[in-house]
């Protein structure tokens, strides 16, 4: 899973350790949390290492995986400014209400 990230769109979320999957997915490819449910209870865990792993080169010209994070998650404060640490042009993505 470490070395294709996109190969997560093909991965069952229902399968026990897609948790853990989805983690190294994120990890290796920062764009592949756009195929994270995000109503899954780990969905924040799994985001955070996206933002911790993601930067400029990360996703080319494809908008900043931030962009695909509800706002109105529980630790999206935490998320936006790790991305933006990563970043800077991430913070276009931040509503200004936030």
């Amino acid at each position: 899973m470490q070395q294709e990230g996109q190969a997560l769109q093909d991965v069952p979320s229902n399968r026990p350790d897609y948790g853990e999957l989805a983690k190294l997915a994120v990890q290796q490819d920062c764009q592949a949390l756009q195929y994270v449910p995000t109503n899954r209870a780990d969905y924040g865990a799994i985001a955070r290492i996206a933002m911790e792993h993601c930067n400029r080169y990360s996703f080319g010209q494809d908008p900043h995986p931030l962009q695909g994070v509800p706002t109105n998650l529980a630790n999206y404060g935490e998320l936006a400014r790790l991305a933006v640490q990563n970043d800077g042009l991430a913070l276009q993505y931040v509503p200004t209400n936030r």
